[in-house]
């Protein structure tokens, strides 16, 4: 399983098409996983960016609140999202 996340990472990184550093929205994703086990999107990342949050921290660290927080529910599941731009992603397993 070890040897499979990496390629799934990737993968996720690779399937859009952004312009971001391809470091930066590993960096988040990686930070994002430690904090909260949630993986955003490549494009997600890209579109944050563009928002200029801060800090590589600062954007892993509102994504995070982002998903884990409580919402109020309206019609239909609530999608977690920052400065009106949705968050996609997927949560990992501990190990």
């Amino acid at each position: 399983m070890n040897r499979l996340a990496p390629g799934l990472l990737m993968a996720s990184v690779l399937s859009s098409c952004v312009t971001a550093d391809i470091g930066t929205i590993g960096s988040i994703q990686g930070q994002t996983a430690a904090l909260c086990r949630f993986i955003p999107t490549a494009k997600t990342i890209s579109s944050l960016l563009s928002v200029k949050l801060g800090s590589v921290a600062a954007i892993a660290e509102a994504i995070c609140k982002a998903v884990t927080e409580p919402v109020a529910e309206e019609a239909g599941a609530p999608v977690p999202e920052i400065s009106g731009i949705e968050i996609e992603g997927y949560f990992v397993r501990r190990q």
